[in-house]
């Protein structure tokens, strides 16, 4: 591109203009073109929300794809950062930057390595407390020792309660099959006579093996074992005993 060597105050005026400096600046022919003009585009500054005047510096190199961000207060510096970000609309973050991220207490079958989170065995042992629930293949209970229901004449356990439960029976009772159980649950109860003989009806959901007759009548002081099986429609009986002691 050529420039020529005259040009009125008119003509630079129109450029500027169209370069967007404001009307005004060529106002005295005793100044110097060219030094008006220095004058000119040293006025001329970046519009935008902020209303801020002047340049933002940057290093003299950085990471490509990297994000940018500032250095200090000033809001004229900004400075590399190793987070980058990939090309593209789905694009992920990479880079060290754990630091914002903790695990809450010391689980071992958990880990932080950067941007990944590793899951690991659980102990079952060590790592789970109180009451494992059935539905994520425990008994439901704390011990294997048999939890209490309460008495009543009719008793409909919930099987998600505890595979392993005990009834004292202060009068006789009439015993259904827990509610919620699924094909292959097993489940056991103890049944013990307190005051004099108790009889056990079973409900219609609870059947015993073909050929048997079931005998309900439980001396007092003694113990009726039960266990059952479930089908998916019904509880087989596979285990029927008494102990006195």
């Amino acid at each position: 591109m050529s420039v020529s060597p005259v040009a009125s105050s008119d003509k630079i005026q129109t450029a500027l203009t169209n370069l967007g400096v404001p009307d005004g600046f060529i106002a005295y022919d005793t100044v110097p073109l060219l030094q008006q003009l220095v004058i000119a585009l040293g006025n001329v500054t970046s519009g935008g929300g902020g209303g801020g005047t002047g340049n933002v510096v940057g290093p003299a190199s950085a990471t490509d794809n990297a994000i940018a961000r500032f250095n200090l207060t000033t809001g004229k510096l900004i400075q590399n950062s190793g987070i980058t970000i990939a090309d593209g609309e789905t694009g992920t973050l990479a880079g060290s930057n754990s630091g914002d991220v903790t695990l809450s207490g010391t689980p071992d079958y958990i880990t932080i390595s950067g941007q990944t989170i590793t899951r690991g065995l659980i102990d079952l042992a060590t790592d789970v407390t109180g009451a494992l629930p059935i539905a994520n293949g425990g008994t439901g209970q704390t011990s294997l020792a048999p939890t209490s229901l309460t008495y009543a004449a009719t008793v409909t356990p919930v099987f998600a309660d505890g595979t392993n439960r005990q009834i004292t029976m202060t009068g006789d009772l009439t015993l259904n099959g827990p509610t919620g159980g699924s094909d292959g649950s097993l489940w056991q109860v103890r049944l013990i006579a307190s005051g004099a003989i108790r009889t056990i009806t079973l409900g219609t959901n609870i059947v015993t093996p073909t050929g048997t007759t079931f005998s309900g009548a439980v001396a007092s002081g003694s113990t009726r074992l039960l266990q059952m099986i479930y089908n998916g429609s019904k509880w087989w009986v596979v285990r029927n005993q008494e102990f006195t002691a």
